[in-house]
């Protein structure tokens, strides 16, 4: 049962297992992912069911089955650990961006990499897709029959359903998805020739440009995440989180977040089945939330997880800057606040952790406070992100024990 004060989770990405790559190129794990399994295993005393996990990925052969293990690993090591909300740490999709619009129809992949460095000198990689036309997701089922007069009917699009049918049979703790958002996806993408036909017609280049993103940004929250959220709603997991890396990253563009947020989480939680999930975003790569602060205005944002970590300062200020920023936009839910650095290996003491938790606290109260990451761990080895996250729900254990009414306790 998730904890009253301080509950734990992991926001989303974890470093594939050692050796998936391999496997996956049809050769066995070399010595040193070998050791790095083992070392896993040696910082939870070898638990035998995680064990037995290893023993059957460095047996596994096929694509399916390699990544399955891989997914089933997490999730037991996820509990094992103690989170109270968990994920498998995207093992079955290949990255946030890609991972979403391979499977989106109107759009191309370019035959080219993005990198660009985020205003916290934080490295990013991608392959971007271009823009071709008004978006839907592309049902395998179409594909297999192709002569069905009653697929249009029959069939609901949504992603990742098979992945999130596969996380609820494995998991026995709570379960969050996040799900990349429609303003990331939008302004990560190409915009293809649309912004020069507009500048035909007299447009000019940023009004072009700004006018097609918009139309892009709205698809995908129309067309792929809102039906997304809606199916997978139905799933019996606790949480659904829309990932924004991107919200921030653009000047003046926060009424195009706010629309694109609010066409993404319409009428989910009104769906059968749906309305005890709780729906929230996540929100990296920003040093100033002041510019994001007008989703607060959505009611059905029920929880933000927010990069707090990487900016600590022994006075803890960040914390206050960050909350403070939202409360006076009127936002009302729970905050999950960053206490871990995803970029650095250094673990961040528990007594730590304990202090960034309940400063929060003093702020809104303590059970508006829950403690995760700043961001995904995948950029971590595996080893890493175990002993961070294994800080992480001793923390919040401490904060839990030295948390009082009136205050701090022990500080």
């Amino acid at each position: 049962m998730t904890p009253t004060l301080f509950p734990t989770m992991e926001i989303g990405s974890l470093p594939k297992l050692p050796g998936r790559e391999a496997k996956l190129q049809g050769r066995n794990p070399g010595e040193k992912d070998r050791e790095q399994l083992q070392q896993v295993l040696h910082l939870l005393h070898a638990p035998p069911e995680l064990t037995d996990l290893v023993e059957r990925f460095l047996q596994a052969e096929g694509r399916e089955q390699i990544i399955n293990l891989n997914s089933a690993f997490n999730i037991r090591l996820l509990e094992i650990i103690g989170l109270d909300q968990v994920y498998d740490g995207e093992a079955q999709r290949k990255e946030m961006y890609q991972g979403v619009v391979e499977h989106v129809a109107g759009m191309q992949e370019l035959d080219r990499q993005v990198s660009f460095v985020t205003k916290a000198g934080f490295p990013n990689t991608f392959v971007p897709y271009m823009y071709l036309h008004p978006l839907s997701i592309i049902e395998q089922i179409i594909e297999q029959f192709p002569n069905d007069e009653n697929n249009d009917e029959n069939i609901v699009q949504a992603l990742h359903e098979e992945e999130v049918e596969n996380i609820v049979l494995d998991a026995v703790h709570p379960v969050k998805v996040p799900i990349t958002g429609a303003y990331t996806l939008g302004t990560w993408s190409d915009l293809g020739k649309f912004p020069q036909e507009l500048m035909k017609q007299g447009m000019t280049h940023h009004a072009a440009r700004r006018k097609v993103m918009e139309e892009l940004v709205y698809s995908f929250a129309d067309n792929v995440i809102n039906p997304t959220l809606k199916e997978l709603a139905q799933f019996g997991i606790y949480r659904l989180q829309i990932d924004e890396p991107n919200a921030s990253a653009f000047h003046n563009q926060q009424d195009l977040l706010y629309e694109a947020t609010r066409r993404s989480l319409a009428g989910v939680t009104g769906v059968e089945g749906a309305a005890r999930v709780e729906l929230g975003m996540h929100i990296c790569f920003s040093r100033d939330y002041g510019t994001v602060t007008g989703i607060a205005q959505i009611p059905e944002i029920k929880f933000l997880t927010l990069e707090i970590a990487n900016r600590d300062t022994p006075d803890h200020r960040a914390y206050r800057e960050v909350i403070q920023a939202f409360e006076s936009a009127g936002y009302k839910g729970k905050y999950a606040v960053g206490v871990l650095d995803v970029h650095t290996d250094i673990i961040e003491s528990p007594e730590l952790i304990k202090e960034r938790l309940l400063y929060a606290a003093e702020l809104v109260g303590p059970e508006r406070i829950e403690a995760a990451p700043d961001c995904g761990l995948r950029t971590r080895k595996l080893s890493i992100a175990v002993q961070k996250l294994q800080s992480l729900v001793a923390g919040a254990r401490l904060a839990r024990e030295g948390y009082t009414i009136t205050g701090y306790n022990n500080l």
